[in-house]
């Protein structure tokens, strides 16, 4: 565990509060955000452009509402859900942020994470899997279908950016693997 001073610090280096994005900008970039896709990587403000969404309920709502009735009727209607910024939307905007080019895109993706909602050819499940409330070989079957999407997409994303800016330049990063974990379930492992 880390103290408060390192978690602020983390926060506001996925916010933008970075030498990276302090040196980019000192060159006449601007500094475009991804945000919405994980709780850590929200826009702050301090980005020029944020590509993000409008959230009815949050993460933390959602776990609670997890354990009311209320769960149940959210799922049957699928509304409120999180809804994440996927490489497709990323992808789509590329052509308007070419228009002031340059710029420096911070995406911190959701893939693979859970929740899982792709099938392996990028199909999406008509409602997100929770990853937390499938057993171990439901939850490896599904992670594998995602990782397989989000490869696709990430080829996808490079080409795109190729397709508008041949000279640009891209760096990809994985922060970790997943973590396989229930409430239900005693087994936990790393993958």
């Amino acid at each position: 565990t880390g103290s408060a001073d390192q978690h602020a610090r983390l926060v506001n280096s996925f916010a933008g509060y970075h030498p990276l994005v302090a040196g980019f900008r000192a060159r006449g970039y601007r500094y475009v955000q991804v945000g919405g896709t994980m709780h850590i990587a929200r826009c702050s403000g301090y980005e020029d452009v944020c590509i993000g969404v409008t959230r009815l309920l949050q993460p933390l709502d959602e776990v609670f509402l997890k354990r009311t009735i209320f769960h149940h009727i959210f799922n049957e209607f699928k509304i409120g859900y999180q809804r994440f910024i996927e490489i497709p939307d990323v992808i789509e905007r590329l052509p308007s942020l070419m228009e002031e080019a340059p710029f420096f895109l911070h995406a911190h993706m959701a893939m693979p994470h859970g929740p899982f909602r792709f099938h392996a050819d990028c199909t999406q499940y008509e409602m997100p899997k929770s990853d937390l409330e499938i057993d171990l070989a439901s939850w490896q079957s599904s992670f594998k279908e995602q990782v397989a999407c989000a490869e696709r997409q990430l080829l996808q994303f490079a080409e795109a950016i190729i397709q508008q800016d041949p000279g640009g330049i891209i760096v990809l990063q994985s922060d970790h693997g997943l973590t396989y974990a229930t409430a239900y379930s005693k087994e936990y492992f790393l993958y």
